[in-house]
């Protein structure tokens, strides 16, 4: 990701695959949390740094944090979401913030 620009990742797709009847749509919860990698020597002993999250940001499907908000290097990016009663998951992503500008790609349909 550009550091000039901002990130928004969303989680709002996210459903209660035991709702009855199915499509039923159910309140979830989402806690996302940002965490830069701070070494990594192998893949069974990784330092994380909590990264803070910009103000009243966290708790929603979506998370967006502004242009600059993080420095130049790698972050595990996690949303944890839970149901009413307690059920729930979690998924991670490792992102890496650059300060050069990522190349955009178009693709586009042959013609027939």
């Amino acid at each position: 990701v550009q550091l000039s620009v901002p990130l928004a990742l969303d989680a709002s797709a996210s459903v209660d695959p035991s709702t009855l009847p199915p499509g039923t749509v159910v309140a979830l919860g989402f806690a996302w949390s940002v965490s830069r990698i701070v070494s990594s020597s192998s893949a069974a002993a990784v330092e994380l740094e909590a990264v803070a999250l910009p103000a009243g940001q966290g708790g929603a499907a979506l998370l967006t944090l502004p242009a600059a908000w993080l420095s130049a290097g790698v972050y595990l990016v996690s949303v944890a979401v839970s149901s009413a009663d307690g059920r729930g998951a979690s998924m991670s992503v490792k992102l890496t913030a650059v300060a050069t500008p990522v190349p955009r790609v178009t693709l586009e349909p042959l013609p027939n």
